[in-house]
């Protein structure tokens, strides 16, 4: 729970859940089909840096265990999320 003397930053707490979100839509908007565009969630998670801007690189390579884009786990939830985006947000 939030109160007035916690602290936090783009990395960490709501950011990072907001980065997590940010980052599954700005590669969902990759899709060649892609259900849903948000043109900001790429610029955001660049902004960012770090691991953030990296799922976004020409080389993601270093990337691949990142939870985005694990087979099992990371094309469903981008999927998710492009299909909340699109019908409900």
């Amino acid at each position: 729970m939030r109160n007035d003397n916690d602290s936090w930053d783009i990395k960490t707490s709501v950011g990072a859940t907001a980065l997590f979100v940010a980052a599954a839509r700005g590669l969902a908007a990759r899709h060649p089909q892609a259900l849903a565009v948000d043109q900001f969630a790429e610029v955001f998670c660049r902004a960012a840096g770090d691991e953030w801007a990296a799922l976004f690189a020409a080389d993601a390579e270093q990337m691949k265990n990142h939870p985005l884009r694990a087979p099992g786990f990371g094309p469903l939830f981008q999927d998710f999320q492009a299909a909340r985006t699109r019908y409900f947000d």
